[in-house]
């Protein structure tokens, strides 16, 4: 398969299982425990947020800039976007989701295979190249929609 190819097929999988996800959750859900620190609905927060933050990193990547200064704190920033976005209800969430992911396809879609070598500073705080900045989104938010899902079967509804 080719690396396009293969990368959009990884995104519009997550994307997927998100969409799944998100479709069967009602309002109350947002508010059960995902982890220690989290709710569903930060969770769905960090989503929308870490997601639209990388569109910026990829986009000084196809610059030739890596946007992300080496003192970046992650988890400050994860934080303060989640803190400044809690309020959002199930339908604001989703489509932010959504559209976010629509961003993330339409850049995918102006690259070029020679693109996808270009390098620059993840917020992980390592050296990455664009393609694994992709993988590596398709992976975060497989995992975070999987704590979402467990966190609402394990509390049940009635």
């Amino acid at each position: 398969m080719e690396p396009l190819t293969e990368l959009r097929t990884g995104l519009e999988a997550s994307g997927a299982r998100t969409a799944e996800v998100l479709a069967g959750l009602r309002e109350a859900d947002l508010d059960c425990p995902a982890n220690p620190e989290w709710t569903v609905r930060d969770l769905l927060v960090h989503l929308a947020t870490s997601e639209r933050g990388v569109h910026g990193v990829l986009e000084g990547f196809l610059r030739g800039e890596s946007i992300v200064p080496p003192d970046f704190d992650l988890d400050r920033w994860n934080a303060s976007q989640v803190a400044k976005l809690r309020g959002l209800s199930l339908a604001e969430l989703r489509e932010r989701i959504t559209s976010t992911r629509r961003g993330t396809l339409a850049i995918l879609d102006r690259l070029t295979e020679a693109d996808l070598e270009r390098r620059g500073r993840h917020a992980l705080g390592r050296e990455v190249s664009l393609a694994e900045t992709l993988r590596i989104m398709a992976a975060h938010e497989r995992v975070h929609i999987e704590e979402v899902n467990y966190a609402v079967l394990r509390v049940g509804r009635p």
